[in-house]
C-alpha cells in the first residue's frame, strides 16, 4: 500500500492470510476494483493498511492480515523512512484486529521483545520462497501465539497460548502434542557466565545434551519430555529459573 495519511506518505507491506481459496477470489476481485493487481509480485494499491483490512474481513471474518517485515525503513508499519510509530496510529479503530507482525531481515524476536507496545502482539517470520534451505520455514515466536484451525489442516496465528518459537516447514502440517516432546534452546548468559549456567543445565532432568556455542548465543540445550505440557514446565519452570540466564529462544522439533 502507497498512500498519505497524517501529511506523510505511507509504504507498507502485508501479508494476507485467508481461510480458503474461494476467500483469495473475492480478496482478489475486490481488491482488483482498486489497482492493478498483475502488475507484479507484490501489487502496489493507493489503499491504506486500514482500508485494506477492512476488505478482507468484509469476505470473512476468518482472514487476517500481517504487516511484513515491520521494521525495514521503507514499505513497512514501522519503517523509518515512511511508516508509522505504533500499530494503533497506522491500524486506528481496527488495530483490535491485528494479532502478528512479521519480523523481516531488518530485527529478530528478541529486538521485538524489547518493545512493551508488542508484548500481546505475535511474532512470525517467514523465509524467502526461493531460499533453498528455509524456502518453506515460517516460525512464530512470542508467548502468545494464537491458531485458530480455518479448515481441518491449515493453521494460522490468532487465539491459543504458546511458549516462544515454533518452526513449520510447511503451512499445512497439523500439530499435535506427541510431536512436539524435543525441543532445542538457545541461551545468552551474564558475561564470563557460559560454563556456571552450563553445569547448572546438565543437573535438570529434561536436559539431553549442552553445548558451548560462539556467535550471537552463548549455549544450544537439547531438551525432551514425555509431552508438550511437560517439556514447556521444564523449560519455564526449571530451565528460565537458573541464575545469569539472560534470554532464551525456544525451538520445538515437529519431527
Amino acid at each position: 500500500s502507497i498512500y498519505s495519511q497524517g501529511g506523510k506518505v505511507r509504504r507498507i507491506h502485508n501479508i494476507i492470510f485467508a481461510p480458503s481459496f474461494q476467500a483469495v477470489a473475492k480478496i482478489n476481485r475486490r481488491l482488483g476494483e482498486v489497482g492493478n493487481l498483475r502488475a507484479d509480485g507484490r501489487p502496489i494499491l493507493g489503499l491504506p493498511a486500514k482500508e485494506l483490512l477492512k476488505v478482507i474481513l468484509d469476505v470473512s471474518e476468518d482472514c487476517m492480515l500481517v504487516p511484513a517485515h515491520a521494521w525495514t525503513p521503507w514499505f513497512s508499519v514501522f519503517g523509518s523512512k515512511s511508516g508509522f510509530d505504533s500499530i494503533e496510529e497506522c491500524f486506528e479503530e481496527m488495530s483490535e484486529h491485528i494479532y502478528a507482525i512479521e519480523t523481516g531481515l531488518s530485527s529478530d524476536p528478541a529486538m521485538n521483545w524489547r518493545l512493551s507496545a508488542l508484548d500481546n502482539i505475535t511474532l512470525i517470520s517467514t523465509s524467502h520462497k526461493i531460499d533453498p534451505i528455509f524456502g518453506r520455514c515460517h516460525a512464530i515466536h512470542q508467548n502468545f501465539a494464537h491458531f485458530v484451525p480455518v479448515n481441518k489442516q491449515f493453521f494460522y496465528p490468532k487465539e491459543i497460548r504458546l511458549d516462544k518459537l515454533y518452526l513449520i516447514f510447511d503451512t499445512t502440517y497439523s500439530f499435535e502434542a506427541k510431536d512436539m516432546a524435543t525441543a532445542f534452546i538457545v541461551i545468552n548468559t551474564d558475561v564470563a557466565a557460559e560454563e556456571e549456567v552450563m553445569e547448572k543445565l546438565k543437573e535438570l532432568p529434561e536436559v539431553e545434551t549442552v553445548h558451548l556455542v560462539y556467535g550471537i548465543y552463548d549455549l544450544i540445550v537439547k531438551v525432551r519430555a514425555d509431552n508438550l505440557d511437560d517439556l514447556k514446565k521444564g523449560v519455564t519452570g526449571n530451565l528460565r529459573g537458573i541464575e545469569k540466564i539472560r534470554s532464551t529462544m525456544t525451538m520445538i522439533a515437529v519431527e
